[in-house]
């Protein structure tokens, strides 16, 4: 799904798009292959009586944004308005995202611990699947090092009602969340910077942008 607040287009699987793409229980890696326009996306038979992570990395996308203002407005809801203090605001700022996914799926109360598979991501630190937590604790991650102080965004849906709110990271990089059932979760954190030379010959942009997220839904009726 391509949108914002659990609204959006849904899209078939692109190969073009994927870096990596893998399901992880109890630490075994199992990769997942897909056809060229699956829909839905990703097909495959899942033990919901473990717990199951599926993870996504994507290649770098570039975008153009229509105005300096769009990106003006990005930069501050993501909480990095010093790294715009002294540019040039007639320029058209152009950048290169990559996203790193994951999605949570169980009926259990079964856990395990991941290990840092990805450059940048939320690392569940228990499960939210299971009913003794009454909060889900996870750890952002960037190249295996926490991310401390760090502005996570969660978005959560119930019904026709949806939420936003911001966690901030301690000095561990964990943050936390309380639960609530039949609920859908995203946990998203965001981070920018601008390109290095080398990079903006590699990317053909000024920013990069890195998106690591969690998703999962809640429902007790197991």
């Amino acid at each position: 799904m391509i949108g914002q607040n659990f609204n959006g287009t849904p899209f078939g699987f692109s190969n073009s798009e994927v870096k990596q793409l893998f399901l992880e229980n109890k630490n075994d890696l199992q990769k997942i292959n897909q056809r060229d326009g699956n829909f839905p996306a990703i097909q495959i038979d899942i033990d919901v009586n473990k717990f199951n992570i599926i993870n996504y990395e994507t290649n770098y996308s570039f975008l153009e944004y229509d105005t300096y203002d769009d990106f003006e407005k990005f930069i501050k809801e993501q909480n990095f308005s010093h790294l715009i203090e002294n540019i040039d605001k007639k320029k058209i700022p152009t950048e290169n995202y990559k996203r790193f996914s994951k999605m949570l799926i169980s009926n259990s109360n079964d856990f395990f611990l991941q290990k840092n598979n990805l450059d940048y991501e939320v690392v569940a630190l228990n499960s939210p699947f299971d009913q003794r937590n009454e909060y889900f604790e996870f750890r952002v991650m960037e190249g295996n090092k926490p991310l401390k102080n760090f502005q996570v965004t969660i978005f959560s849906k119930d019904g026709d009602n949806f939420y936003k709110d911001y966690v901030k990271t301690n000095p561990n990089g964990e943050g936390k969340i309380r639960l609530f059932e039949n609920r859908s979760y995203l946990i998203s954190a965001v981070t920018v910077k601008k390109a290095s030379l080398l990079e903006r010959v590699k990317l053909k942009s000024e920013w990069i942008s890195n998106w690591a997220s969690m998703s999962f839904y809640l429902n007790y009726n197991y």
